[in-house]
């Protein structure tokens, strides 16, 4: 028998069965200041990633108009599609982490 069936069987139980993470056990008042401290973290990285792309922009935009070489033209253009990038994963972490939590939590 390989693992896969084993656990598939059901002969090994779960020891996390029912178990969710909660920061509660460790009071109230850290379970609001991890969730103030995490909620500005992802709020820099916002503002940061959210800024980067409006250089980019910018720097793209304008190394167009003025018929810069095209190795600048290009750089402007990866230092904006690199930010967008970033923005969208930044955006999308609660997504991702709320998708892994579903498919584990099956």
């Amino acid at each position: 028998m390989n693992t896969a069936t084993i656990l598939a069987s059901g002969a090994v139980p779960n020891p996390f069965d029912g178990v969710t993470p909660n920061f509660s056990v460790f009071g109230t008042e850290l379970n609001s200041t991890a969730v103030m401290i995490l909620g500005g973290i992802w709020g820099l990285a916002l503002l940061w990633t959210g800024g980067q792309a409006l250089v980019g922009g910018i720097k793209w935009s304008s190394a167009s108009r003025q018929n810069y070489g095209p190795e600048i033209v290009d750089e402007s253009a990866t230092h904006f599609k690199r930010a967008l990038v970033a923005f969208g994963c930044v955006v999308a972490v609660p997504l991702l982490f709320g998708a892994i939590i579903a498919l584990l939590s099956r």
